[in-house]
């Protein structure tokens, strides 16, 4: 693999409007409305003109959502303006960002902490597989990102920010079908710089009956095979995620399994389908800082896989739809690297890597 070297200069000059308050906004015209300072998509995240950014940053706390009853990802996301959380009948959850997605989201980037993570073969995201307890803010990007953060961005970018020396705490829901998710955070604090934590989730979801309409059988089926039925799903994740910082050094680690039953098949409502993901990620980086000048050396590695998806009806009873060689212990990622950033000016920085 050839390496990439990136440079930018990247400037945040804000262009004189003034900020407002949320309960002034329906007093200001269209013209003024268009000069109001935004959070933009830089390292600084600091604010520009609306009209001068391409991409505006969103960003939610999870105690403030939680509030609205929202117990996963998925539901805070669509709270989000700009981005729409829809469920395919393959089992999979797409993210529009302004009106644009994928079945697997190869165009809307998922950062844990920063770090890329996605099936290296597919694009899923770990969707169900994240703590709830352990989610701090989420941050989303609408519009391009790639030039900052890589492949896969050129819709949006989606950060899960997790919690650093909080409070102990064990998250629990009880919903219908029926549906439960435990989920916990427990952090351990030595010094200022210097702390862990742990998180897991556990969820079981015993299904719902969705009506599903699926595509005109094709004509090696019965004749009678029909296209719309009622077929229950039900859902299983286990999921592990720990961290660990001393002073310019993190490491993280997440391990998960989520299993899927009752899905659409892709030729007719006959094939009912199962699907397991299953994945882990390490990272580890370190950051030299001095004054104006920050360099930071990383690496990642990612395993995420689709590890069985089955067709079952008038098709053979177990025969796979998507395999992975070697049990998909070869659909995996590295990459390491470094970063490099120099502040020139207060609004103007170098950065590269």
């Amino acid at each position: 693999m050839k390496p990439l070297i990136l440079f930018m200069f990247i400037s945040n000059n804000a262009l004189g409007a003034s900020q407002v308050d949320l309960v002034d906004l329906f007093d200001l015209s269209p013209e003024e409305l268009l000069n109001i300072e935004v959070s933009i998509a830089s390292h600084d995240k600091k604010e520009q003109n609306l009209l001068d950014t391409a991409a505006i940053i969103s960003t939610y706390e999870a105690k403030d959502l939680e509030g609205f009853g929202l117990h996963s990802l998925s539901d805070m996301l669509s709270f989000v303006p700009g981005v729409n959380v829809t469920y395919s009948i393959f089992g999979h959850v797409q993210y529009s960002i302004r009106g644009i997605y994928t079945i697997s989201n190869q165009k809307v980037l998922f950062l844990l902490n920063g770090v890329p993570y996605f099936s290296p073969s597919h694009g899923d995201h770990p969707h169900f597989s994240l703590p709830f307890a352990a989610i701090s803010k989420i941050e989303v990007i609408r519009g391009p990102g790639a030039l900052v953060y890589g492949s896969n961005a050129s819709a949006g970018v989606i950060n899960v920010v997790t919690k650093k020396n909080e409070s102990n705490v064990v998250k629990f829901f009880q919903g219908t079908n029926p549906h439960s998710n435990i989920s916990a955070y427990y952090n351990k604090t030595f010094s200022d710089d210097h702390y862990f934590s742990l998180s897991s989730k556990f969820e079981k979801d015993e299904g719902h009956n969705p009506e599903i309409r699926a595509y005109n059988p094709p004509p090696t089926y019965p004749s009678d095979t029909g296209t719309v039925t009622n077929i229950k799903r039900n859902r299983d994740v286990k999921s592990l995620l720990l961290n660990y910082t001393y002073k310019n050094t993190n490491f993280m680690s997440h391990l998960f399994e989520s299993t899927f039953n009752g899905l659409a098949g892709a030729g007719t409502v006959l094939n009912k389908m199962g699907m397991t993901q299953q994945g882990n990620l390490f990272h580890l980086d370190h950051t030299f800082k001095q004054d104006k000048t920050s360099i930071q050396l990383f690496g990642t590695y990612t395993n995420f896989y689709r590890f069985a998806l089955y067709e079952r009806g008038v098709t053979t009873a177990g025969s796979s739809l998507t395999t992975h060689e070697d049990n998909g212990n070869k659909n995996y990622s590295t990459k390491t690297g470094i970063k490099l950033r120099y502040n020139f000016l207060e609004n103007l920085i170098f950065f590269g890597g």
